[in-house]
């Protein structure tokens, strides 16, 4: 490889890690029982901005076999030991995949603004025992006022 070609790759790439540092959302997944899944699943949010809105979302990655819909118990205990808890209808539609799963992501809190920094501790768990959700998660995105 030439200088000249090398020197082009290593610009590209510095770009693209340059842009992946704009992002203007984060998401965290943690992996559920495949099978009979009855216990909630913990996953830690690491929170760096307190100014900003941002909406949450839940992300499902689930298979053929999991329900039409799964109703989620949601608890996050932010660093200062607020306890916020929620229960989701989430709906998952069957959709042409490329894979051999699915994935769904469900807004559950608009505008929220995330006032301390540091580990937020949320946790996930069926209303009732479900079978064929891989994983879920937290997707968080700064607020679009439109």
């Amino acid at each position: 490889m030439s200088w000249r070609v090398g020197q082009k790759v290593l610009v590209a790439c510095v770009g693209v890690f340059m842009l992946s540092c704009l992002s203007d959302h984060t998401a965290t997944v943690v992996d559920t029982p495949p099978i009979d899944w009855n216990e909630a699943v913990e996953m830690t949010f690491v929170n760096r901005d307190t100014t900003s809105q941002v909406d949450l979302s839940l992300v499902i990655f689930y298979a053929l076999e999991a329900p039409d819909s799964v109703d989620l118990a949601v608890c996050t205990t932010s660093p200062d030991g607020y306890v916020a808890e929620d229960t989701v209808r989430c709906y998952l539609p069957r959709r042409k995949s490329q894979h051999d799963y699915y994935e769904r992501e469900v807004l559950f809190r608009r505008g929220t603004m995330l006032r301390c920094s540091g580990n937020y501790n949320i946790t996930f768990a069926p209303t009732t025992t479900t079978r064929g959700v891989w994983a879920v998660g937290l997707n968080t995105k700064l607020h679009n006022e439109e």
